[in-house]
């Protein structure tokens, strides 16, 4: 008997594991709300994906740990779990990984960005010079190109003329 009260009592500990770990992927959604503006619909669809990932985890956790057996402690775990890490460090959590993300953002992404901005600018300004410049000439080239085609069928349209009569 003492083995399978033992046995329950790991799969309950492991059942509050799993809340921990779904409490993170909550909060996984949060900061991606946080860092981008979100309207309702988008809302709605991230906590369909949540709930979706949730039973995932639940009904893969139940099938590997418990046989398929689904016992109330082991959901109950799972809630307590979810709380306990709700009530504890998620706050902490969630400020700490999104002061990094945005640390990251601004020490390496925007130099980056900038960097990237400026050799665009100086590309766009010297092709742009380049064909303001080379217009003109452009121009001649294409009409002169026209005005021999046009010259040739006109010519071969001529020839058949004459060679029909």
């Amino acid at each position: 008997m003492n083995i399978i009260i033992s046995e329950q009592l790991i799969f309950f500990l492991r059942s509050i594991l799993l809340g921990v770990i779904l409490g993170f992927v909550f909060d996984v959604f949060k900061i991606l709300r946080l860092l981008v503006k979100h309207n309702n619909i988008f809302v709605f669809i991230e906590d369909i994906l949540f709930f979706c990932i949730s039973a995932i985890f639940s009904y893969s956790f139940l099938i590997n740990i418990s046989y398929g057996q689904i016992r109330l402690f082991i959901l109950i775990g799972q809630l307590i779990g979810f709380i306990l890490y709700k009530l504890s460090v998620s706050n902490f959590v969630v400020k700490l990984i999104v002061f990094v993300i945005n640390l990251f953002l601004r020490t390496i992404v925007r130099p980056i960005y900038k960097f990237a901005l400026c050799i665009f600018k100086v590309i766009f300004v010297n092709l742009t010079k380049f064909f303001i410049k080379n217009v003109n000439f452009l121009k001649k080239l294409l009409k002169n190109r026209i005005d021999i085609v046009y010259n040739f069928l006109k010519h071969s349209f001529i020839k058949n003329k004459i060679i029909d009569q």
